[in-house]
């Protein structure tokens, strides 16, 4: 077994004219140099996390000493392997590579591995845990692969990881279980709102890789008229580095409550839009266009391929501009189903969200 992700254009293309969203494995990737990949070999299973092989391909043999492989292991946080003070290896001369990474105990429990190809002359020491890799280093990076362990795999790609919370966290703020996220038989994304003992859990999972500008597109399908008012499904993309002391946060949710205006806090830049949930049990596609400073959110009636967008099956529209719109590259999106903690014990029984489909397409 092996993962593999070419950057060369006709791969590009492929993904945007056949919209096959997400490639097996990994996902897309910000490239200085057409035509380089990497490869991670041999990918371990979960729990027995030793040794991290692969190969760089499209580098001139004479040129490989100019590069080497910065490897990451995600358990609760990130870190350099083999070790901080040895945050990369060689490359040889057939292109190869390999990493010892049984340093700590954690190190077997990975559930996420990235390789970054960088200058030999790049700094990619990551001091303290992080929550993501920084983007200096992605920016660095001439080619990278990344592959989850023991996580959701849905839509072609295995980085979805279900939210849990032991105490009650953004948004809501709720308690968040497991148990509510899981991919069912037919490859769809299920959140389900449930009860356990005498608490209602929420349900959220989020797609652990950093995402880049172009266009997202989300089908969705749930009981919307039976919705109570209690109960807001949304989207969120949001910036997590660490480093930063300001995250900006977009925000879009269907709920039955009354629309809520476009709001922005002192402690992080926040758009909320609220939009009211259909008058009938109509499947919904959402469409987010994505660039510097601006997006633009789109919620449609059915399961529409972006070639379909039509007046006929626009609900709600909503552009957003300005420095306060997510940086590429720097956010992660997540989807969560949640109820009020004020109003919960009105929610009465379980509310189920299915992600039927999630793609993005490059511009």
């Amino acid at each position: 077994r092996h993962v593999l992700f070419s950057v060369a254009p006709f791969v590009v293309l492929l993904l945007c004219v056949n919209l096959k969203g997400f490639p097996p494995y990994t996902t897309y990737m910000t490239t200085l140099i057409s035509d380089v990949s990497v490869i991670i070999d041999d990918i371990p299973n979960l729990g027995d996390v030793q040794v991290v092989t692969g190969r760089v391909l499209g580098i001139p043999s004479e040129s490989l000493n100019s590069f080497k492989v910065a490897l990451f292991l995600f358990s609760t946080t990130w870190c350099n392997r083999p070790s901080p003070r040895e945050p990369t290896v060689e490359i040889l001369k057939d292109g190869s590579w390999k990493v010892n990474v049984a340093c700590f105990a954690t190190d077997a429990l990975s559930t996420m591995i990235a390789a970054y190809v960088v200058p030999s002359t790049a700094s990619v020491t990551i001091s303290g845990g992080l929550e993501h890799i920084p983007v200096t280093i992605q920016r660095q990076s001439v080619a990278h692969a990344r592959i989850g362990l023991g996580l959701l795999r849905f839509c072609k790609c295995n980085l979805w990881e279900a939210v849990e919370s032991f105490s009650p966290v953004f948004p809501g703020p709720n308690v968040y279980g497991k148990e509510g996220v899981y991919v069912d038989d037919s490859g769809a994304l299920t959140l389900r709102l449930y009860r356990e003992s005498q608490n209602w859990r929420s349900a959220q999972v989020a797609l652990r890789h950093p995402l880049s500008f172009g266009r997202y597109m989300i089908h969705l399908s749930a009981s919307w008229t039976q919705f109570d008012p209690s109960v807001v499904f949304g989207v969120y993309l949001s910036e997590n580095q660490s480093e930063l002391q300001h995250k900006r946060v977009l925000q879009f949710e269907l709920a039955t409550k009354d629309k809520k205006a476009d709001v922005c806090s002192e402690s992080q830049s926040r758009h909320l839009i609220r939009v009211t949930t259909p008058k009938v049990d109509t499947p919904l596609t959402l469409v987010l266009e994505w660039a510097p400073q601006k997006a633009t959110l789109r919620l449609m009636k059915g399961h529409v391929q972006l070639r379909d967008v039509s007046s006929d099956t626009l609900i709600e529209k909503v552009t957003l501009q300005g420095p306060s719109v997510p940086e590429s590259e720097s956010a992660e999106i997540k989807f969560s189903l949640w109820s009020d903690p004020l109003a919960s014990q009105s929610v009465g029984r379980e509310h189920v969200v299915v992600v039927n489909r999630f793609a993005y397409f490059k511009t």
